[in-house]
């Protein structure tokens, strides 16, 4: 009787082994949608491992095989949260008439402005090259600065060395986007008979041979500030884009010129 019982065990120890084999390989298949309820029942299934007798050999590698796969998947949640954010990257692409290339801030310089130099990891051998606009889905980040190799420096919008000629929608009225060196950004230049309010939206102008396309969100009128007293109003304006949380960027490569590709 003693060995019918041992291997009824045995055959019950490989059940499970397969079973929970099978649920992994499910969530590698099916990744992100079945991500939170199966690892709701794994953890069900399981509670009788961490409380069970750890002296067992079956029970330690099930144990070890329970936290292999939440060890994937942690790994499948960051994958597919990232997938999500490139899915947008990508999008954003598809609307300007450029070579794009994808980059990843390495870090900001430390100055008077927190984030008045971002360093990025594209450079030259990428296309990357000084002028290069860089955006995200949500709006403007900035502009090549330098770039070495294998990394360059973008300035972003609010870095006072950065101006840029936008319009204001819906009204149409125009100006002069700049910062101060407290990064606090400004659009200057605007006729005093425009109609603006604060949350109206500030996009790029392609005017002058500048280096920015048209149409992309520079951000939104915060509030009125005192221009010069019957000549011109000015703007306070809110970026769009976060500087601070800024993780990736998309660099808008030089147009080819007639006979590249």
């Amino acid at each position: 009787m003693t060995p019918m019982g041992g291997g009824n065990r045995g055959g019950t120890g490989r059940g499970r082994f397969y079973l929970y084999l099978a649920v992994s390989l499910l969530l590698f298949v099916f990744g992100g949608g079945a991500l939170s309820g199966a690892a709701g029942w794994l953890g069900a299934r399981f509670s009788d491992l961490v409380a069970g007798d750890s002296q067992r050999p079956e029970t330690a590698r099930l144990r070890e095989a329970v936290t292999a796969l939440s060890l994937e998947n942690a790994r499948l949640r960051e994958a597919a949260l990232k997938s999500e954010r490139y899915r947008r990257m990508l999008g954003i692409t598809r609307t300007v008439s450029r070579r794009t290339v994808a980059g990843r801030v390495l870090y900001r310089s430390e100055g008077i402005v927190e984030g008045m130099e971002i360093v990025l990891d594209r450079g030259l051998e990428d296309g990357v090259e000084e002028g290069a606009v860089c955006i995200t889905p949500v709006g403007l980040v900035g502009v090549v600065d330098r770039a070495d190799e294998a990394t360059c420096v973008a300035l972003p919008i609010t870095n006072p060395a950065v101006q840029l000629a936008a319009a204001v929608y819906p009204s149409g009225a125009m100006g002069i986007v700049r910062s101060d060196a407290r990064g606090r950004m400004d659009m200057v230049h605007v006729d005093i008979s425009a109609s603006v309010s604060p949350g109206d939206r500030v996009y790029t102008v392609s005017a002058g041979g500048t280096l920015y396309p048209a149409g992309i969100l520079v951000g939104e009128v915060s509030r009125l500030e005192e221009g010069q007293p019957g000549l011109e109003k000015r703007l306070r304006i809110k970026p769009a884009v976060d500087m601070e949380a800024l993780e990736e960027v998309i660099i808008l490569l030089p147009e080819a010129a007639d006979g590249e590709t």
